[in-house]
């Protein structure tokens, strides 16, 4: 249970309506809800012995007229500027 007035923060590997049908949901019932978004592309997965390619290209997701957009991080996102961040 969320608790109105709480903020919630959502950390995804992807983007799709279910996922932002389920946060506006909660932004419904007075939820302040922060959508993190850290693409596939982006932080793919390697095994531990696999150097690391960091990816930093930006990319976007759909546009909707309403609704949560997520904010889309990279390898140089600095989460705590990103946590700390008032809206």
């Amino acid at each position: 249970m969320v608790q109105p007035g709480s903020i919630f923060y959502c950390l995804s590997m992807s983007e799709s309506d279910a996922i932002r049908r389920k946060l506006e949901i909660l932004q419904e019932m007075s939820v302040d809800v922060r959508w993190i978004f850290a693409p596939k592309q982006i932080f793919p997965f390697v095994t531990p012995d696999e150097p690391r390619i960091i990816h930093t290209h930006k990319l976007t997701v759909p546009e909707y007229a309403s609704g949560i957009a997520p904010v889309i991080v990279n390898f140089k996102t600095n989460l705590k500027n990103l946590l700390r961040n008032d809206r």
